[in-house]
């Protein structure tokens, strides 16, 4: 099976200085003032008689809402009740951002360091146009081809007015992500705008120039061509449209030979403004050259002289998703004191069977050794199952730590000091689930799935694919016989949920989990009997501590199995 990296939703950066980020453009650069015009966030030490103090910067995805409102990103709850919001560049509100939209927020620790505030939320879509092809790439990850831009639909995917099965040809769609080191963008949201691209309509995309041709006023980003003769230069002329800069280029029609015709280009940078500044920041690792160059998100990375919290220096290699904590120094380079690796480096070739533990292949195609794909709990998941997630800080008030972010960390945190390698990470204690609600206590936080107690806590994320299609979906919504679709860790007495998305109702439950006991024609996973009589072969095959996930109809405590499938 291919593992997908699910905390790719996760990129995630915090500042303890002014400082302006723009998007995930290619270059850096220092800086004199709080930001570019109109691009940027700029946060300063703060507000004169408010008591807020301690600037802080966060980049990443919306993965819920509290019932007061308050916005959630990197596991960290951030109040945005008065904050600026921004969505595309156009003054918004709060009740306009959504889950699943990767964004920048400048927030400020209150006097007593205990809670964020926002003055600042900035989202900005990385893709708006028409779908030109769709490949299945496997049982769970769906490639579409936009404005010539490969963007993976993945299991964790928030999908808007859309479902992958009505996904089609022509359609017009807006897209929040992350890209890896080949430009593939990984998709944390896809929102439906049309059944058809009409002129008239937006068509945008953010990418890297490939050439320019000057005579002929044509640009190329990957396999799209763009007709810059009528269009706007924002705050760049033509000699800056050089190859490798980062822009945003918008259109509103094509032509006869499918080139966009562009009517805004604009340059999209990453500027840090402060040496000395110090920043933390998870994501695709890209143009990576050696252990002392390589990128994340556009800014330059050395990481020489680093700590290695989870796997070793020979494990670095482009499409690896890391978390990195360093300081700015005088050339605008990140100088990182640790680096933690939340999963092995993936390709995007849909094979199945693609693994490599070798992981400092530039293109490994990843998995780590454990079998874990599609859950990936342990392949780095935006709602990661890990094994102690339910310890991730997520209000602590200094957000800036280690574990801000670690409702994703990704990496099951089963063993991982820097002792040998990313390969082994661990999901013998991940779990999934599908199945109804069988009940719910409010005043503990718990449902039953399956007979299985599942607990929820503030790191836990909330999804509604369901025909209800709640955009605040919370756990007070949660109705007994809800189908839900869930996954978390599991521990002597419960599992602790990370994710949870609500779903239709299905006609076979699910569940993936490691081997506990095998005894006679049965085994048992995470307290629940798996009856494998139909699958002698299979039998034969189970031992203590393997990862299997079964489909069947759950009966008194017993999934009767009509579909087992062995982790690789």
């Amino acid at each position: 099976m291919t593992t997908w990296l699910r905390s790719i939703v996760v990129a995630t950066l915090v500042c303890f200085a002014t400082l302006s980020c723009t998007g995930s453009g290619n270059s850096q650069s220092d800086a004199t003032s709080g930001g570019d015009e109109g691009t940027g966030i700029a946060i300063g030490g703060g507000s004169e008689g408010t008591g807020i103090t301690s600037a802080k910067l966060f980049k990443g995805t919306i993965s819920a809402f509290s019932t007061s409102g308050s916005l959630i990103v990197n596991g960290v709850e951030i109040d945005i009740a008065n904050a600026n919001v921004q969505i595309n560049d156009t003054d918004s509100t709060p009740a306009e951002l959504a889950i699943g939209m990767v964004v920048t927020v400048a927030a400020q620790l209150d006097k007593d360091g205990t809670s964020l505030v926002a003055n600042n939320v900035s989202f900005d879509q990385d893709l708006e146009g028409p779908i030109s092809n769709i490949e299945r790439l496997n049982t769970e990850n769906t490639r579409l081809t936009i404005l010539g831009v490969s963007v993976d639909v993945v299991p964790d995917t928030v999908l808007k007015d859309v479902t992958v099965d009505s996904l089609a040809v022509n359609q017009i769609v807006a897209v929040s992500g992350y890209r890896q080191a080949d430009r593939t963008l990984i998709a944390t949201r896809i929102e439906k705008k049309a059944d058809t691209f009409v002129a008239g309509e937006t068509a945008e995309l953010e990418g890297t120039i490939d050439s320019f041709d000057i005579e002929q006023k044509l640009i190329t980003i990957g396999e799209l061509i763009i007709d810059i003769s009528q269009a706007v230069l924002d705050d760049l002329n033509e000699a800056d449209l050089v190859n490798g800069l980062f822009v945003e280029i918008k259109g509103r029609s094509f032509t006869e030979d499918g080139l966009l015709e562009a009517t805004h280009i604009e340059r999209e940078d990453v500027v840090i403004v402060d040496e000395n500044l110090e920043v933390k920041i998870e994501g695709f690792i890209t143009d990576f050259e050696s252990v002392s160059k390589f990128t994340i998100s556009g800014y330059v990375i050395d990481a020489s002289e680093a700590v290695f919290d989870k796997g070793i220096p020979s494990d670095l290699a482009n499409n690896l998703f890391v978390e990195i904590e360093g300081v700015v120094d005088e050339d605008g380079i990140i100088i990182v004191n640790e680096i933690k690796i939340e999963s092995l480096a993936t390709d995007n070739s849909g094979d199945s069977d693609s693994s490599d533990d070798d992981s400092s292949d530039d293109d490994s195609s990843d998995d780590d050794s454990s079998g874990d794909d599609s859950s990936d709990d342990d392949s780095s998941d935006d709602d990661s199952s890990d094994d102690d997630s339910s310890d991730d800080d997520s209000s602590d008030d200094d957000s800036s730590d280690d574990d801000s972010s670690d409702d994703d960390s990704s990496v099951g945190d089963s063993s991982d000091d820097n002792s040998s390698s990313a390969n082994n990470v661990e999901s013998a204690k991940d779990i999934r689930i599908t199945a109804p609600i069988q009940s719910i206590d409010v005043a503990a936080k718990t449902i039953s799935l399956l007979n299985i107690t599942a607990e929820i806590s503030v790191v836990t994320t909330f999804q509604d694919n369901s025909a209800m299609d709640s955009e605040f979906l919370q756990f007070v919504d949660l109705a007994v016989n809800d189908w839900l679709e869930v996954e978390g860790s599991l521990s002597e007495n419960a599992a602790q949920l990370d994710k949870i998305k609500r779903i239709d109702p299905e006609d076979e439950v699910e569940l993936r989990a490691s081997v506990q006991s095998i005894s006679d024609t049965t085994v048992n996973l995470a307290g629940i009997n798996v009856d494998l009589f139909e699958f002698p072969e299979l039998l034969a095959l189970m031992t203590v501590g393997l990862i299997i996930e079964v489909d069947g109809l759950h009966s008194a405590g017993t999934i009767l199995v009509n579909e087992v499938q062995i982790e690789d």
